[in-house]
C-alpha cells in the first residue's frame, strides 16, 4: 500500500485545525456603563457660573450616529432641565459633556441624568444608564458681637444676616433656625449653647450669657439646597 508522505498529513492537520471552531472562544470585552457628573454636589453663586461634567458610557456592538450620546438633565422639582451632546474626543470609550450652572437658572435641589445613543447601522435608539447629581445655592452669613470683647459671665448680643440666592440674586434668609455655640478655653469641642430664629429679612439678634472663658460661634448647618456657612469665632475673656 503506497504511504501518503508526512508533509502531507501534517498540511491536512493544520487546515483542519484552521477551520474548527476554538473550544472556549472568548467572548467580546465588555464596556462598563455609566452616568456621572462632576462635582456631585455642585454649589452656585452670583457673579460666576459652576461647570458641571457630565461622563457617560455606554455598552453597544455598533458605533453611536453622530459619533456622540445625547444626556437629559432635569431637575426633580421646578422647572430645570439642559440638554447636552457628549462625545469622545480620546477613544476610550468615555463620551463627556460640560455645561455651565448659573444662579438664576440652575434649580437647587436634586437633578436626574439620562442618556441614550441612535445606532449607527440599524438606527435603533440605544437607551443609556443614569446617574444623579445636586445644586446649592451658596449660604452667605454676616455676623457681630457687643461689646466687640466679650467677657464671660456677662451679656453677649450676637446679630447679623442670613442670605440666599432667590431668581439669580441673595435676598434674606428668613425663618431659619441658627445654632449658637460655645468652645471653652483649652478645648477643641463646640457645644450647643443656643438657637436663634432669622426674622423674615434674614436678620437675627440673640444675648447670651456665656459662663467661662473660650469662643462663641453662629452656625447654619445647611440643607438640601443651601450650603452650611459659619462665623469667626468670637472669643470671650
Amino acid at each position: 500500500m503506497p504511504r501518503t508522505p508526512l508533509a502531507v498529513l501534517v498540511a491536512a492537520s493544520v487546515a483542519l485545525t484552521a477551520f474548527a471552531a476554538p473550544a472556549n472562544a472568548a467572548e467580546p470585552e465588555r464596556r462598563a456603563t455609566f452616568a456621572t457628573a462632576s462635582p456631585k454636589n455642585a454649589v452656585v453663586t452670583t457673579g460666576k457660573s459652576t461647570t458641571l461634567t457630565v461622563s457617560a458610557s455606554i455598552d453597544a456592538a455598533e458605533p453611536f450616529y453622530e459619533g456622540k450620546i445625547w444626556a437629559e438633565l432635569t431637575a426633580l422639582s421646578g422647572n430645570g432641565y439642559e440638554p447636552l451632546d457628549l462625545f469622545d474626543p480620546d477613544g476610550d470609550g468615555v463620551y463627556t459633556g460640560k455645561v455651565q450652572l448659573t444662579a438664576l437658572f440652575a434649580v437647587p435641589g436634586k437633578w436626574s441624568i439620562t442618556t441614550k445613543a441612535i445606532g449607527d447601522e440599524t438606527g435603533n435608539e440605544i437607551p443609556g444608564p443614569t446617574g444623579a447629581f445636586t445644586v446649592r445655592t451658596k449660604t452667605k452669613l454676616a455676623a457681630s458681637v457687643s461689646p466687640k470683647k466679650p467677657k464671660k459671665k456677662s451679656p453677649v448680643t450676637l446679630s447679623g444676616a442670613l442670605r440666599t440666592i432667590e431668581f439669580g440674586s441673595y435676598t434674606g434668609f428668613g425663618k431659619k433656625n441658627l445654632k449658637i455655640l460655645f468652645r471653652k478655653k483649652g478645648s477643641s469641642k463646640w457645644t450647643l449653647l443656643s438657637t436663634v430664629k432669622t426674622k423674615a429679612n434674614g436678620r437675627f439678634t440673640k444675648t447670651v450669657t456665656p459662663k467661662a472663658a473660650g469662643a462663641l460661634q453662629i452656625v447654619w448647618p445647611g440643607t438640601p439646597t443651601t450650603t452650611p456657612v459659619k462665623s469667626k469665632p468670637f472669643p470671650v475673656k
